[in-house]
């Protein structure tokens, strides 16, 4: 007589493959990203580009504006993280 945890056991399915990546990729940059990358990095970096108001401040030179304006265009996005943002960022250093 075969157990019912052999049986269990032999017709357990495969498991699931992992699900596809998600539509878009996103990149966080702080103020040192902003000023220091070359701007050719932008361009692979990821789908969309998160940073804050104050990190996005810190480009002060009108040149220097530009030209990430021209490398990242509108993938640049500026949000102010909310405290369960932060508390996750804390959580990954």
């Amino acid at each position: 007589m075969t157990s019912w945890a052999t049986v269990a056991a032999a017709a357990a399915p495969a498991p699931a493959p992992p699900p596809p990546p998600p539509v878009g990729t996103h990149a966080v940059l702080d103020a040192n990203a902003l000023i220091g990358a070359p701007l050719a990095a932008y361009a692979t970096l990821a789908d969309i580009l998160i940073t804050t108001p104050a990190a996005l401040a810190e480009v002060r030179d009108p040149a220097a504006r530009a030209a990430l304006a021209a490398a990242v265009g509108a993938r640049l996005v500026t949000r102010e993280p909310d405290e369960g943002n932060v508390k996750a960022g804390k959580s990954m250093v």
